[in-house]
């Protein structure tokens, strides 16, 4: 989208995770990004950290909350804007209900109300580019694994979601993973069944053209 958000959404083995690091390296060249979080189901995150390390040369850190806690510190508290790449876990991040209460306490939620405090702008964000992998797991209303996607949404500049899988869920729950992509352009859900109709033409017409 226009908003500087991708969904990719290859099958199994053609390359997610390529594609995904040629466009961080793009925005390093372009843009000196300096910051990588990676997030990914908790059983994915060493492979994460090997196939970066032995196709791209990149010495990425396996951290959990409380470790991004610290390293956002050093950037909005003590203005220590270091380099670093990061692969966390999706259930080691997720934020909880009512995360917003300040009387509640936890490295899960601090991430989240820091995420939450800093928005994304021209001259700052906490993360120059944020992946989530196997992002249909973020489909659901009102799951704390959704609540951590919009997070992620708003606190980095760039936005990866990659899915193998979102044609084979409902409509619903591929609109909510557009609705992580760009808000503002899938808002209503009955319009976005109007899009869906209004495409399905051009859909046959390019399966009859294969």
């Amino acid at each position: 989208s226009s908003t500087r958000r991708l969904l990719i959404a290859d099958e199994v083995g053609l390359g997610k995770t390529i594609e995904a690091m040629y466009i961080w390296k793009e925005l390093q060249a372009r843009e000196d990004a300096r910051r990588l979080l990676i997030v990914c189901p908790s059983m994915l995150r060493h492979k994460w950290r090997d196939d970066l390390a032995t196709r791209f040369g990149i010495a990425a850190e396996i951290v959990d909350a409380g470790q991004l806690k610290h390293k956002l510190e050093d950037l909005t508290e003590r203005g220590i804007g270091n380099p670093f790449v990061c692969i966390a876990s999706l259930e080691g991040l997720r934020p909880p209900a009512g995360y917003k209460d300040e009387s509640k306490k936890g490295a899960r939620i601090d991430c989240a109300r820091m995420m939450d405090h800093n928005p994304a702008r021209d001259d700052f964000a906490l993360f120059d580019l944020a992946i989530i992998d196997e992002a249909h797991y973020m489909r659901n209303t009102g799951t704390a694994a959704q609540r951590l996607g919009h997070l992620l949404h708003d606190a980095a500049r760039n936005l990866i979601l990659l899915t193998a899988t979102p044609i084979q869920i409902n409509s619903e729950n591929l609109y909510r993973l557009l609705q992580l992509v760009d808000p503002l352009q899938f808002e209503d859900f009955a319009v976005f069944g109007d899009v869906l109709a209004a495409n399905a033409p051009v859909v046959r017409a390019q399966r009859a053209l294969w």
